[in-house]
């Protein structure tokens, strides 16, 4: 079964390339070819050429690309609110909320271009996160916490697209 879902994806990329796609998107949205029907990954590939025009894309994209390196593989607990120390935690912890907030309903509706606008504004809050806030701090709780939040911003953004697979 393995071979068989390989050999559909090579296909369906060499198909999207063919088409004109940029490699980096279509590479960002085929995993999810097995989960979602195909004319939803075209539709989030032609989201993310749009959005790629953006002005903050680059931004956006060094933002969640940080991030992503910075989460553990392994799990992490819920985030705890009553463990920020600083208001860049609390800022990221609203900008992550209401992203979701926003996105849930228009992945469900397959409007990936809404989406996208949804999880952009999480771009300035994961960078002041970065800026004024230590990570790895010295009491364990405070930094698994913060290393969940920066999860959750990872689990929200994931749903449209693996932005790690683009290239800065």
């Amino acid at each position: 079964m393995e071979n068989i879902m390989n050999f559909m994806a090579q296909r369906t990329e060499f198909i999207l390339s063919s088409a004109g796609y940029q490699q980096e998107i279509i590479k960002s949205v085929i995993h999810l070819s097995f989960s979602n029907p195909l004319q939803s990954i075209t539709s989030r590939i032609e989201a993310l050429a749009t959005a790629q025009k953006e002005t903050i894309f680059p931004d956006f994209l060094l933002a969640v690309k940080r991030v992503k390196n910075i989460v553990p593989k392994t799990p992490l607990p819920p985030v705890e609110a009553s463990l920020f120390q600083q208001d860049e935690e609390k800022d990221l912890y609203a900008a992550v909320a209401a992203a979701r907030n926003a996105l849930m309903p228009v992945i469900e509706g397959r409007d990936f271009s809404a989406a996208l606008k949804a999880v952009l504004p999480v771009t300035s809050p994961v960078n002041s996160f970065f800026d004024k806030v230590l990570v790895m701090d010295k009491r364990e709780e405070v930094k698994t916490n913060r290393l969940s939040l920066l999860r959750d911003v990872w689990e929200t953004v994931a749903p449209i697209a693996d932005f790690s697979k683009f290239q800065s």
